[in-house]
């Protein structure tokens, strides 16, 4: 109510400035100009201000969420002034300073244990050598080891490594970190999140060419042998109950032999993503920067003008108004921070609100756009709509594992160096887009949304938007990249497993030999066709948008 109060009394100091150059009060021609600039700057502020917080009291009256009504006050016009004073989370500083801080270590805790792979993850890429990482080994599944092999052999055919440093900023900690749990027809499958401080720094014999510090949200999938009471297990290739020891000798039913570390925890997915918080945060950090650097410069144009005409006019006033030279200053003064008030006020809300959001769309790479911001905003009920949808048909589907594992798919294609590489997760022939991605070393979505999901007797199909942000490397330089893809997704009807632990996930049913899903779309023994749609969801179609 007191936003409604403030324009009403700017529109009516508004029109009492009019009213009185109507009137004829003001003869000089700089009078007439500026009474007329001032009194239309207070009634425009007056009734942004009144249209602003009426639309807001609507929309929170609409719809009674607590949610909306955090964002509606979060974007108030004191909302707004606060967050315009307050230090930004995506601020450098800020980010740096979280480096400082030690992260807590339980190793009985579900977030110890990703803290640890976080840290063998920061070894792995950091070491630019071909010998294994067994640590690596014991912490991921085979299938989402070889994709991190991709990028780590694009860096070292590069030259580079990457020493990704992580540290975990989320309030929750690990009681919390658990977003779901669900099994599907093979596997326990554990969702975890946490919000990171990631700072990517890019080596070259021992020299730093460049890092990448940002905040986003890390999102992992972590699968484990379904329990079937107290001694058996499910066999993750042919579903069939059994115990840990028949699965090292070879499964009874489909022969597959099973290490040991086969059967533990491992993190299938893991992927770093943008939610609306943190693109929010980046968002107004990059938009109070510019701000007060246009409102500095233009407080300084009008401190500077106020001054000259007070020099210039002060005989003239002297004279007049028989006063001495203490009230030309003070007048002066009083005329310079009300005006600068005024003006900063306007500048405000007309940057806050059409300039900036405008801006950002033709803004730098770094510069997230409002469009985005909205988009973002919406996502997560969107996903639990359609969410709910897919699961009529296909149970145990989730979001979160299903965007992670597209990222993963979308790293593999655009890390990849040769035919096999390119088409592992495809149906459709991609050796056409072989290079084109060569100087990419990082890929970071974000944006991704099913836009269509449709069942038929034999297929699902997803139609899915991906924005990308791309880190090129050209020349020992770092360029960054945005592009938009809208990809076609097909998974069997039949198949209802949301992720693939081991490339040897099944037999040919040619000659019976165990098929590596990584090696594209052909039986390593007998050329016989692999249906990859078989076993996960796989790209049917790509169409880059722009």
């Amino acid at each position: 109510m007191g936003q409604i109060i403030l324009g009403a009394v700017l529109v009516l100091i508004g029109l009492a400035m009019l009213e009185t150059l109507v009137m004829g009060s003001y003869n000089e021609p700089a009078q007439i100009i500026g009474g007329l600039v001032f009194s239309l700057i207070f009634i425009v502020v007056g009734v942004m201000l009144m249209v602003t917080r009426i639309k807001e009291i609507k929309a929170k009256k609409s719809t009674g969420s607590k949610n909306l009504a955090k964002d509606i006050n979060q974007d108030s016009l004191k909302g707004r002034i606060k967050s315009f004073f307050e230090p930004s989370q995506y601020d450098k500083k800020i980010l740096l300073k979280r480096f400082a801080e030690e992260e807590p270590a339980d190793e009985k805790s579900p977030y110890d244990f990703l803290r640890r792979f976080r840290k063998n993850y920061t070894a792995f890429f950091s070491d630019a050598s071909t010998k294994e990482n067994q640590a690596i080994q014991w912490d991921t599944t085979q299938i989402f080891r070889n994709i991190l092999e991709f990028r780590k052999n694009r860096l070292r055919n590069l030259g580079l490594s990457c020493e990704t440093q992580t540290r975990n900023i989320s309030s929750e900690k690990s009681q919390n970190a658990l977003k779901n749990k669900f099994s599907d027809s093979q596997y326990e499958i554990y969702e975890y999140e946490e919000e990171l401080v990631v700072n990517d720094i890019y080596k070259k014999n021992g020299r730093t060419l460049h890092n990448c510090l940002h905040s986003n949200v890390a999102y992992y999938t972590v699968t484990d042998t379904k329990q079937v009471g107290d001694t058996e297990v499910i066999c993750p290739s042919c579903g069939a109950i059994t115990t840990r020891e028949a699965l090292l000798d070879g499964c009874d039913y489909c022969g597959t032999k099973f290490l040991i570390e086969d059967l533990e925890s491992k993190i299938s997915m893991y992927a770093l993503r943008m939610n609306y918080q943190s693109a929010y945060d980046q968002y107004r950090y990059y938009k109070n920067k510019t701000l007060k650097i246009i409102i500095l410069c233009l407080l300084a144009v009008v401190l500077l003008f106020f001054t000259i005409y007070a020099f210039l006019q002060a005989p003239t006033f002297l004279a007049d108004s028989g006063t001495g030279i203490l009230m030309l200053i003070a007048a002066s003064l009083f005329a310079i921070i009300i005006t600068s008030v005024c003006v900063a006020v306007a500048l405000f809300i007309i940057y806050s609100r059409i300039v900036f959001p405008i801006v950002s769309l033709f803004g730098g790479i770094d510069v997230v756009s409002k469009q985005l911001i909205n988009i973002l905003q919406k996502a997560p009920q969107y996903d639990q709509n359609i969410g709910n949808y897919i699961r009529q048909y296909d149970p145990h589907f989730s979001t979160s594992t299903f965007y992670s594992g597209l990222q993963n798919k979308i790293a593999s294609f655009i890390y990849a160096d040769n035919s096999r590489q390119i088409n592992t997760f495809s149906v459709q022939n991609l050796d056409r887009l072989l290079g084109k991605y060569a100087n990419v070393v990082d890929v970071n979505p974000e944006y991704m949304g099913i836009k269509n999901y449709r069942i038929d007797n034999f297929y699902q199909y997803a139609d899915v938007e991906v924005d990308l942000k791309l880190a090129k490397y050209e020349r020992d330089k770092f360029r960054y990249a945005k592009e938009k893809w809208y990809m076609k997704l097909v998974k069997s009807a039949q198949c209802k497993t949301q992720v693939v632990r081991g490339p040897v996930a099944r037999k040919c049913q040619n000659c019976g030999a165990p098929l590596d899903l990584l090696s594209g779309k052909a039986c390593e023994y007998c050329g016989s066709e692999v249906r990859l749609e078989q076993y996960d969801w796989v790209i049917q179609d790509i169409r880059f948008i722009k």
